[in-house]
Order: structure tokens, then sequence, then C-alpha cells
């Protein structure tokens, strides 16, 4: 046994793993998640290859434009506006049942 102090994983970092796993629908509780013979041998061909390639680049580009959503606050920003407009929404609601009130009471 080692003599050293054990060091756990860095939540920050656990965290972001798992956020990548959720969003790339990466289902765990299935017990597949590891490829069988087939599909590596498959993976070995160039074809396979390229296609494995093509969809790194992809998932990358994906998350590159995420990442800059995120910075940029655009999903707050649109946020605050649906807020706005439910509000009002329910402004108008809540005035139109007052009109249907007032017209049947007699």
């Amino acid at each position: 046994m080692s003599s050293s102090k054990p060091h756990p994983l860095p939540l920050g970092d656990v965290l972001r793993d798992l956020a990548v796993l959720r969003a790339s629908d990466v289902d765990l509780s299935d017990g597949n998640t590891f490829p069988d013979a087939e599909s590596a041998d498959s993976a070995n061909t160039a074809d396979g290859i390229q296609q494995s390639v093509q969809q790194s680049y992809q998932f990358v580009k994906e998350a590159r434009e995420a990442l800059k959503v995120h910075q940029r606050g655009d999903l707050d920003k649109q946020g605050g506006r649906l807020e706005i407009l439910r509000s009002k929404l329910e402004e108008v609601r809540d005035g139109a049942r007052d009109d249907n009130d007032k017209r049947y009471v007699v």
C-alpha cells in the first residue's frame, strides 16, 4: 500500500466531464458503454477512423459554440426577454379575467 495521501479528483473537472457525457447522450446505466469486438474492428478501418475523426471535429465545434454562447450570456438575455413577455401575458390574462368578471355582475 502506498504511504502517499490519496488525491481526490477536482470537483469542477468531474462536473464538467459529467456534463459532457450528458450532452453527448451517453447512457452509462445500460452497461454497453464499451464497444464490442465487432465495432472495434470496424472502427479500425480507414473509413471508420475518418468517420471517428469527423465526429470528434464536430463535437469540438459544437462544444466551442456552446461555450461562446454561455460566455456571451445570450441565454440569460433571452431568458430575461422571455420573463418580461411572460409577465406581460399574465397581466393581459388577469385584465381579461377582470373584464369577464365585470360583465357578468348585475
